[in-house]
């Protein structure tokens, strides 16, 4: 798997409001490039679908102009949303992430 670390596990010293030194841990996470990389693969595909779809609006009928972009409007938000997910599934962390 390869991991791109973007943060790297510090402590740092602090101090508080009343002059106590307290300890800073920084969360830190790594993400997998191969699955970042799908994620890339799947935004462009989701802007061509919904752009594809009202590529030819200007010559249908008003009830089918709005129910296509509203369908288009479906596919690219689809397309966000997987993206977004898929980003997240690769992200690797201290903390345990579950998904059902």
């Amino acid at each position: 798997m390869l991991r791109l670390s973007f943060w790297q596990t510090r402590n740092s010293i602090v101090r508080g409001k009343s002059g106590s030194v307290e300890s800073l841990r920084v969360i830190t996470y790594a993400h997998d490039l191969v699955i970042i990389l799908a994620s890339i693969v799947v935004s462009p595909v989701a802007a061509f679908s919904g752009s594809a779809l009202t590529s030819k609006i200007g010559s249908l009928p008003v009830s089918k102009r709005k129910a296509l972009i509203v369908v288009s409007a479906f596919v690219l938000g689809g397309g966000i949303c997987c993206m977004h997910f898929i980003d997240m599934k690769g992200m690797r962390g201290v903390i345990p992430i579950f998904s059902s």
